[in-house]
C-alpha cells in the first residue's frame, strides 16, 4: 500500500548552494537538484513542505556529539529533513541518518589563475635535454674528426698542398654556418670526405632548425602557466610558503587542519578560516593581483558553477581527478525517522530514470542565461544539452507503475526537453 502522509507539514532545512539547492519561498522558486527531488517526494507521497534556511551544514560542538549548523538543528528534532550538499562522513553518521546518496562529488581546491610568463630558458624548452645533448656532442665529433683527418693525411705523406688545403679549413666554423644557414665561399676547395659530412649535417641543420623555430614561435605565442594541478604540488607549495589555504569552520576543514596525514598537515597547517563559502571565494579573488595567493578546498560541481557565474577565467578549477576524497551527497533526516526504505525508493527511481542530469542541466541553462553569451558559448551549451538528452533517452529506466502511471510521458520527456531548451536559449 502506498505511504499516504495527508498533506502532513514537513520543515525541510535548507542552504542555497548551486546546482543542488536554489531557493526562495518568498518568491516560490524551488529550484534546484535537490529542490526539485524533494518536491518529487512531496508530491508522491502527499506531504506540504515548509523551507527553513540555515546558513551552513554545521560541525561538532562538544564530546557528546552534539552538533551546530543544520546538521545540529536535524539531530534536535528543529527539522524533518534538510538539504544544501550535504555529504555523509564518519561523526555525521552519529547523528543524524541519510537518505539514499544521489550524487557523488568530489572535495577538490581552486585558486588563481596562473601568471602567464616567458623566462630565458624557454630558448631550451623546444628541444629535450637528449636533443640537446646530441647537439652538441655532433659538434664535438666534428672537431674530432678534422684531428683525425690531419693526422691521417701526415702519416701517408699526402702531398704538400693538400695537406695544407685540408688544414686550412675549420669543420666546426662550417658547421656553425650551415645551422646558422650562412654562406661560406670556401665550400667548395674541401675534399670530398669533408663534402659528405658537410651534406649530411646541411640536412640535420635544417630540420633541426625548422623544428626549433616553429616550437619556439608555439612557445612564445601561447605562454606557459605554472598550474597547481594536483593536490601533491598544493601540499607542496603550502610547506613552502608560496600559498596558504582558506577553510570554513566545518568539520571537513578542521579535520584537514588536525590530520595526521603529511599532505593534508602540510595544506591545513596555516589555513585562515572565514564565515562561509561566498568570502573565501572573494579571498582569492581579491589576492589575484598580489604576489601571495591563496587556494579554496571545496565542493569540484559548486566551484565548476561558481566559475561559470562569474567567469571562466577568474578562477583556476585543476582536473577532476586532482581532489581530496569523494563525496557521497544524500539528505540527512532525525534518528527517528522510520520512513527511510520507502524515500529511498522514490530516490533510486529519481535517479535512474536520469531526472537529477535533468535538473543539473537546467541549472546550467539559467546560469548561461544570466549572463550575456556570445556565439560560440550558445553553441557548446546546445551540444552539451543534446550530448545529456540523448543519453536520458537511451539510458534504460525501470520504473514501478505505482510511481509513472504513463510510460509514454517518461519516453517523450526527454527529447521534449531538448525543443524546449533549444527555444529558450537566446
Amino acid at each position: 500500500m502506498k505511504l499516504d502522509f495527508q498533506n502532513k507539514l514537513f520543515r525541510i532545512g535548507y542552504r542555497n548552494v548551486l546546482p543542488f539547492t536554489n531557493i526562495d519561498p518568498s518568491l516560490e522558486i524551488f529550484a534546484g537538484i535537490e529542490g526539485k527531488l524533494i518536491q518529487i517526494i512531496a508530491d508522491h507521497f502527499n506531504f506540504t513542505i515548509e523551507f527553513i534556511e540555515s546558513h551552513y551544514e554545521g560541525r561538532l560542538k562538544d564530546i557528546n556529539g552534539n552538533w551546530t549548523g543544520l546538521i545540529g538543528q536535524i539531530q534536535e528534532g528543529r527539522f524533518d529533513m534538510g538539504i544544501g550538499a550535504i555529504s555523509i562522513n564518519y561523526n555525521r553518521i552519529f547523528a543524524v541518518n541519510f537518505l539514499e546518496p544521489h550524487y557523488i562529488d568530489s572535495f577538490t581546491f581552486i585558486t588563481n589563475p596562473a601568471a602567464k610568463h616567458i623566462g630565458f630558458d624557454v630558448l631550451m624548452r623546444p628541444f629535450r635535454h637528449e636533443v640537446w645533448f646530441v647537439f652538441f656532442f655532433m659538434l664535438i665529433i666534428a672537431s674530432l674528426f678534422q684531428q683525425f683527418e690531419k693526422y691521417m693525411t701526415s702519416i701517408t705523406n699526402i702531398v704538400r698542398d693538400q695537406k695544407s688545403s685540408t688544414s686550412k679549413h675549420n669543420i666546426f666554423w662550417i658547421n656553425l654556418c650551415l645551422l646558422f644557414r650562412q654562406p661560406y665561399s670556401k665550400l667548395v676547395q674541401i675534399n670530398l670526405s669533408l663534402k659528405i659530412f658537410a651534406i649530411i649535417w646541411a640536412i640535420s641543420a635544417l630540420i633541426l632548425t625548422n623544428s626549433y623555430a616553429g616550437c619556439l614561435c608555439s612557445i612564445m605565442a601561447l605562454p606557459s602557466e605554472q598550474v597547481i594541478d594536483s593536490v601533491e604540488k598544493l601540499a607542496m607549495e603550502c610547506r613552502l610558503k608560496h600559498i596558504s589555504t582558506i577553510g570554513i569552520n566545518t568539520d571537513y576543514y578542521t579535520s584537514m587542519k588536525n590530520s595526521s596525514n603529511p599532505t593534508l598537515q602540510n595544506i591545513g597547517q596555516d589555513m585562515k578560516f572565514v564565515s562561509d563559502r561566498h568570502k573565501g571565494i572573494q579571498k582569492v579573488l581579491s589576492y589575484a593581483s598580489r604576489n601571495h595567493n591563496y587556494a579554496f578546498p571545496g565542493s569540484h560541481e559548486q566551484f565548476l558553477f561558481t566559475k561559470i557565474m562569474i567567469g571562466w577565467n577568474q578562477l583556476y578549477l585543476p582536473p577532476s581527478t586532482a581532489s581530496f576524497f569523494p563525496l557521497f551527497y544524500a539528505i540527512p533526516v532525525p534518528k527517528t525517522f522510520i520512513y527511510r526504505d520507502e524515500f529511498n525508493q522514490i530516490i533510486k527511481h529519481a535517479n535512474e530514470a536520469g531526472f537529477l542530469k535533468c535538473w543539473r542541466l537546467l541549472e546550467i541553462l539559467k546560469v548561461f542565461r544570466k549572463r550575456r553569451k556570445n556565439a560560440l558559448e550558445k553553441l557548446l551549451l546546445r551540444v552539451y544539452l543534446l550530448h545529456w538528452s540523448i543519453t536520458l533517452v537511451t539510458r534504460p529506466m525501470e520504473l514501478k507503475e505505482n510511481y509513472y502511471q504513463h510510460w509514454l510521458s517518461i519516453l517523450i520527456l526527454p527529447p521534449v526537453l531538448l525543443i524546449v531548451l533549444m527555444i529558450l536559449v537566446p
